[in-house]
């Protein structure tokens, strides 16, 4: 196994062991008439910088220090490209979005995309934690992974990544090793969208954010938190609140100390 894969067993950001002790240290409504085959497609304009006033994005700050952004995605030929690495977040001027690690999440109608994969070259991705309420999630879920005594006491989190690879190589299985979560990356699909609608670049773990009825051509929100990475590999929690044609409530809050909300 490569070297620069093992880590310390801790925390997701690691702290070295000793030999014999482990140590380790969007409730959502929607209403209106929509359809998801409008959103395939588009792109961004100007240039990669701030858009610090813009009224597309208005935030304050909730009592317990989470932000609350109403989003105007509503525009069905452009994407919408959000940094939240901002203190409010701040919506990005960019041209040329697979190359630009100026933007977090970007968001066209009902689409989503991160800085990751297909869309961009960050460090981006999303995971779906369906049955979570936003406040009860106070920390990023973390994963099992392999402590290998023989390698020098560390955590294996990529090379080795199932237990019978881990046994394999003389480790040991455990959820001690706090091993990053596996974020979903974007890619080419059309996720729940209607059949018909054309491939395009996007998150699956945000994309699954609603349910589509194809009777009513209507949006409804499934709830839940999401954990989002940033173009630069920070965490976020994120849960829509509410969607009205292309118009988004959501709460989010940036991880302290790399991984507790």
């Amino acid at each position: 196994m490569t070297g620069h894969m093992a880590r310390p067993l801790s925390g997701l950001r690691g702290v070295l062991i000793t030999s014999t002790t482990l140590l380790c240290g969007l409730t959502v409504a929607c209403s209106g008439g929509e359809s998801p085959a409008a959103d395939a497609g588009g792109g961004g304009g100007g240039t990669d910088g701030g858009n610090e006033g813009s009224s597309l994005l208005v935030s304050t700050t909730n009592a317990d220090g989470s932000v609350r952004s109403d989003i105007d995605a509503s525009d069905g030929e452009t994407w919408l490209y959000i940094s939240l690495s901002f203190e409010n977040g701040r919506v990005q001027d960019v041209t040329d979005a697979e190359n630009s690690s100026a933007w977090d999440i970007a968001i066209k109608r009902t689409s989503f995309q991160t800085n990751s994969g297909t869309s961009g070259p960050g460090e981006g991705g999303a995971m779906f934690l369906a049955e979570e309420p936003f406040e009860d999630v106070k920390s990023v879920p973390t994963e099992d992974g392999c402590y290998l005594i023989l390698s020098g006491h560390v955590c294996d989190c990529e090379t080795l990544a199932t237990q019978t690879d881990c046994e394999e190589n003389d480790g040991i299985w455990t959820p001690d090793c706090y091993c990053p979560p596996a974020l979903a990356v974007d890619e080419m699909g059309t996720f729940n969208s209607p059949p018909g609608t054309p491939e395009f670049s996007g998150n699956p773990a945000l994309n699954d954010w609603f349910n589509y009825d194809q009777a009513t051509h209507s949006v409804s929100a499934k709830g839940g938190t999401f954990i989002l990475s940033t173009a630069s590999g920070a965490f976020v929690k994120m849960r829509i609140k509410s969607y009205v044609e292309g118009i988004y409530e959501v709460d989010w809050q940036h991880a302290e100390g790399d991984t507790t909300f």
